[in-house]
C-alpha cells in the first residue's frame, strides 16, 4: 500500500466526514484534502518534475502538510519537510544534500530560506502559501480524484516517501529515508498497540517536520480525526476538551510540560483515554502527578527516526500493574519489541550478549529505514546485515524488557569503570527541585573522565552542589556520584528540541584524559 491510498480509501468512502481539524478551528472533510491535494498534484505536475524528485516543505504545523505529503506520494516524489528551526547554515547542508526541485515555503519563513533557494535549480519552483491557503486550493481544484490517470508502473512500496531529517549532533543534518513499506508498517503498528477506533480523536502536538508526522498518518489510516496544532501547554489541554481529543503521543519533556500546566490551571478531561510518550521514560514521581492529573491510560513507546518509530512497547496495563505494585526498575524500561519488530541486544562484534548484560539496541524488521539519503557511507556504519545499530545501549532483564542505559556516545569512563549519564541523570531528574539535569564526562588528571552534572532547578527552588552528591550517593555506587555539580538557567538545545549534550561537552574538552 502506498501512503497516498490511505486517502484514495477514506475520501471516497466517507468524504464528508472530518479527517482534520486545525488548532484555529478550520476543519477538512476527507473528500476536501482529496480536492486539495488534486491542486497540488496538479502544481507539481505542471512543473515538470520526474518520479524521485524531492519537494521540500518549510512551515509549522499546519494543514496544508498533509494534502503536499499525499500529492507527493501519488506522483511518485520525495516529501521532505524541513526543520524550521534550522539555522540557514543548517538548511542549505540541507539542500545541498536533497537538492529539492519545488519548495512549498510558509510566508513567514521566506527571508530565512532565501540562501537555499539560490540554490535550486529552477528558482521559480520556489511557492510561498499562508495558514488557510488549502481551502482555496480545494476551492480552485477540478474534483477529489487527484490520482486520476496517474501512472504507478514500476513503482514498488519500497520506494522513498519522505526523507526526514535527523538532528544532526554529530555534523551536517542526516536525511534519513523512509519507504511507503516503513510507513506502512509503522501504521499497522498503531493499529494494534493503541487498540484504536474509528471514533478516536488524535491530538498532533509535535514539530511534524519530523518523525512525529507517523501518529496522524498512522490515526488518519485507520480512519480517525486527527487535530493539528503548534505546541503550547495550556493550548494542549483547551484543544483535548474542546475537540474532545482521546488519544495522543508526546515526548517525555512535553508530556512533563503537560502535567505542569495542568496543576497550574487544571481544566476537564474526560474525553481522554489514552497518553502515549516517548523519547525517554519518565520517573516514578512524574508517572503518579500524571495518574493523579489525568486519569487516562499511559503507554510508552520506544523508537528512533531510523525505525520510523517503533521498536518496542509498553502497553497500557502493563505499565499500570508495574505502577501500582511499586515495581519502579520495569516501570523505568521501555517495553518489549513490537509485534513487527525483531530487537537483539549485541556488542561491539555484532553478537548477542546474555540477558542482564549492556550492549548496543540493534532492530530488523519492515520499519528500518532505506538509508541516509546521499550517504552511503553513515548507512553502511548503521545497517549491518539488515540489522539497524540505534547507538542506544542497554539490557535485556528475565522477563524480556529492555532497559535502556546510555547512548553509546555519551558512556563516561571513569577510573576504568562504565558509568552510564543517563542513569545519574535520571537519579537527579527524580528530584522535587529539579526541572532537567544532564550528566557529562570531564577530562581528569587522575580518573580520565570525571562525572559532570548540569542541573536546571525549578523557579523558586534551592539546593546545593552537595545535597546533590549526597542524594546521589544514597542510590549509586560511589563512582557514578558527579564528582561535580554545575547550576544553569536552562540547557543548550538542537533545532529538534533536544539537549545539545555536545555542546555542553565541548565546554570541557571532548578528549578523556587516560594518564591514569
Amino acid at each position: 500500500m502506498f501512503v497516498h491510498e490511505i486517502l484514495t480509501l477514506h475520501s471516497q468512502k466517507d468524504p464528508d466526514r472530518i479527517a482534520l481539524t486545525f488548532e484555529d478551528g478550520t476543519a477538512l472533510a476527507w473528500g476536501t484534502l482529496a480536492e486539495a491535494t488534486t491542486s497540488v498534484v496538479n502544481t507539481l505536475t505542471d512543473a515538470g518534475l520526474s518520479r524521485g524528485d524531492r519537494v521540500a516543505f518549510a512551515g509549522r504545523n499546519c494543514l496544508e502538510m498533509f494534502p503536499l505529503y499525499f500529492a507527493c506520494s501519488a506522483l511518485g516524489l520525495v516529501f521532505t519537510p524541513v526543520n524550521y528551526r534550522f539555522t540557514p547554515t543548517e538548511i542549505e547542508s540541507m539542500f545541498v544534500n536533497s537538492q529539492p526541485s519545488f519548495v512549498y515555503c510558509a510566508d513567514e519563513f521566506n527571508e530565512t530560506m532565501q540562501p537555499a533557494r539560490a540554490l535550486m535549480e529552477r528558482p521559480e519552483n520556489f511557492r510561498l502559501f499562508t495558514f488557510g491557503d488549502v481551502l482555496t486550493w480545494a476551492a480552485s481544484a477540478d474534483g477529489p480524484d487527484f490520482d486520476r490517470g496517474i501512472d504507478m508502473t514500476g513503482r514498488t512500496e519500497d520506494d522513498v516517501s519522505w526523507i526526514c531529517y535527523t538532528g544532526g549532533t554529530t555534523g551536517d543534518p542526516k536525511g534519513v529515508m523512509l519507504t511507503h513499506r516503513n510507513m506502512m508498517s509503522t501504521c499497522l503498528f498503531f493499529a494494534t498497540a493503541a487498540r484504536p477506533w474509528r471514533g478516536d480523536v488524535y491530538l498532533a502536538m509535535g514539530p511534524l517536520f519530523h518523525i512525529a508526522l507517523v501518529g496522524p498518518i498512522a490515526y488518519l489510516f485507520l480512519g480517525a480525526r486527527v487535530v493539528v496544532m503548534n505546541f503550547e501547554p495550556a493550548r494542549a489541554l483547551e484543544l483535548i476538551a474542546r475537540e474532545q481529543v482521546t488519544t495522543t503521543v508526546a515526548t517525555g519533556t512535553i508530556f512533563k510540560m503537560l502535567v505542569e500546566a495542568q496543576e497550574r490551571q487544571p481544566v476537564e478531561l474526560k474525553s481522554l483515554r489514552l497518553i502515549e510518550f516517548g523519547g525517554a521514560p519518565i520517573s516514578s514521581a512524574l508517572a503518579q502527578r500524571a495518574n493523579r492529573l489525568f486519569g487516562c491510560q499511559v503507554a510508552q513507546i520506544y523508537g528512533q527516526t531510523e525505525a520510523c518509530l517503533p521498536v518496542t512497547y509498553m502497553y497500557p496495563e502493563e505499565y499500570a500493574a508495574f505502577f501500582e505494585s511499586g515495581d519502579t526498575e520495569s516501570v523505568g524500561s521501555i517495553g518489549k519489541p513490537v509485534t513487527t519488530v525483531r530487537v537483539k541486544i549485541v556488542d561491539d562484534n555484532g553478537d548477542c550478549v546474555p540477558p542482564g548484560e549492556v550492549g548496543e539496541v540493534a532492530v530488523h524488521g519492515e520499519n528500518v529505514m532505506a538509508g541516509y539519503w546521499g550517504r552511503p557511507d553513515l548507512t553502511a556504519l548503521a545497517i549491518r546485515d539488515g540489522w539497524l545499530l540505534t547507538g542506544d545501549l542497554g539490557r535485556l532483564d528475565r522477563r524480556g524488557y529492555i532497559h535502556l542505559v546510555d547512548r553509546k556516545k555519551d558512556m563516561i569512563i571513569s577510573g576504568g569503570e562504565n558509568v552510564y549519564s543517563g542513569e545519574v541523570e535520571r537519579v537527579i531528574g527524580g528530584f522535587a527541585e529539579v526541572v532537567e539535569a544532564v550528566v557529562v564526562g570531564r577530562p581528569d588528571q587522575h580518573w580520565g573522565e570525571a562525572v559532570h552534572a548540569v542541573v536546571v532547578l525549578a523557579p523558586g527552588q534551592s539546593c546545593t552542589e552537595d545535597e546533590v552528591r549526597r542524594r546521589c550517593r544514597e542510590v549509586l555506587a560511589g563512582y557514578k556520584v558527579p564528582k561535580s555539580v554545575e547550576f544553569v538557567s536552562e540547557l543548550p538545545r538542537l533545532p529538534t528540541g533536544k539537549v545539545a549534550k555536545s555542546v555542553i561537552k565541548a565546554r570541557y574538552g571532548d578528549t578523556p584524559i587516560h594518564s591514569i
